[in-house]
């Protein structure tokens, strides 16, 4: 899923940011936060336009035993590695060997940092000198805390941070595209989808391990799963207390210019109700619409059977058909002469309840969704199709 993810609109502009720096001939320092898709590498490799004629090359420094950047790199691509007492950057990038390449750094830490940042800097500056089509452009990568240091920006030198670039629609299509195989029935994939966008807010991983559940009731009730995430990320554990929430471990980061905390952090908190507070956040925008569609149609094929003006328990006078509410109709069914079917009021109960239960901030369970009277409700409204279709261009709504 993680080609897919690189495609969407947040994701992709941010890798087309770092292409476009590339190709206008600047290096570029990438700061990511822990946990963010390993894939972004190869992703940037095959994006590349071959007509642009750069090799490739990916260096792991957490293997080399070098620490110094520039023995690192003359020893890499320079075949005859003609060693001169005091080596330069300007000396790189006089070497044919070296030149029209994309070099990408990886695996720093604190120790090699401090000298990659004074080379980069150096070599930036030495860059200015050289063609676009003749520079070698290097991409490093700052991972977690060494994220938090980045250089000093040059005419030649570029820092872009992996902070912001995930919107809730990006997110939203990639839940989407993860459930598009679903059999789940409608109105329980589309609470799903919605639930597992709401959790993850910008991290696709929370999308592909809720997805993949077997049991649906772990998409609604989540709260182990998300333990499990923030255990696996050392983020909470028995014997210690919980890390502060912070962009650089992945546990924090803007969406949509709102700074948020991830899920699986909120759910390793005593007392706190933020993972409650987005599910039912998450329900709302799918229950409640369905709840009113509904409501429409029953008023629309039952308006023979419905009385107004109508007094509700509150006093008020309700006088248009098509402003009675759920427990409205619910009441006027059972106490009518009419002998409805029992399905049909167990069916319009369930309604009511979901939406008083949405109403008082609190969350549907799933297997209220699953009920036969919601699975089946097409059936039970069915013989009252012909009321609305007789009346149609001439409905009685008064």
């Amino acid at each position: 899923m993680h080609t897919t993810w690189w495609s969407l609109p947040g994701p992709a502009a941010f890798l087309a940011d770092v292409i476009e720096t590339v190709r206008a001939g600047i290096n570029v320092v990438i700061g990511l936060p822990e946990h963010i898709p390993e894939s972004l590498r190869s992703v940037i490799r095959s994006s590349m336009d071959d007509g642009e004629r750069l090799s490739f090359e990916a260096i792991d420094v957490s293997s080399e035993k070098d620490l110094d950047p520039l023995g690192i790199l003359f020893s890499r691509f320079v075949s005859d590695r003609r060693r001169r007492p005091a080596l330069t950057c300007e000396d790189l990038c006089r070497e044919e060997a070296f030149a029209g390449k994309l070099v990408w750094i990886d695996g720093l830490s604190i120790d090699s940092w401090l000298g990659w940042r004074a080379f980069i800097e150096e070599y930036s500056h030495a860059c200015r000198s050289l063609g676009i089509i003749f520079r070698t452009k290097i991409c490093i990568v700052l991972r977690g805390e060494l994220a938090l240091q980045p250089p000093k920006e040059d005419v030649c030198l570029r820092n872009l941070a992996w902070k912001g670039k995930v919107s809730w629609y990006d997110i939203f299509l990639y839940t989407s595209i993860a459930f598009r195989n679903s059999a789940l029935p409608d109105l329980v994939k589309g609470t799903a989808i919605s639930i597992c966008s709401k959790l993850a807010l910008w991290d696709p991983a929370v999308v592909d391990l809720l997805s993949q559940q077997d049991d649906t009731e772990k998409i609604f009730s989540p709260n182990d799963i998300l333990k499990e995430i923030s255990l696996s990320r050392n983020w909470y554990g028995d014997s210690q207390e919980g890390v502060k929430p912070c962009w650089h471990n992945g546990s924090l980061d803007f969406v949509d210019g709102y700074a948020q905390v991830h899920s699986a952090l909120l759910a390793c908190l005593p007392d706190d109700r933020r993972v409650m507070n987005r599910l039912w956040s998450a329900q709302v925008g799918v229950i409640l619409p369905f709840v009113e569609e509904r409501r429409i149609e029953l008023v629309e094929a039952l308006a023979p059977f419905l009385k107004v003006p109508f007094t509700t328990r509150f006093g008020e006078t309700i006088k248009d058909v098509r402003d009675l509410e759920i427990g409205h109709i619910e009441l006027q069914l059972a106490n009518s002469d009419e002998g409805f079917d029992w399905d049909l009021l167990r069916f319009v109960g369930k309604l009511r309840e979901m939406r008083n239960a949405l109403a008082h901030g609190e969350p549907v369970e799933l297997a209220a969704l699953e009920s036969d009277e919601l699975m089946e409700y097409r059936r039970i409204l069915k013989p009252f199709e012909r009321n609305f279709v007789e009346e149609a261009g001439s409905f009685p709504f008064s």
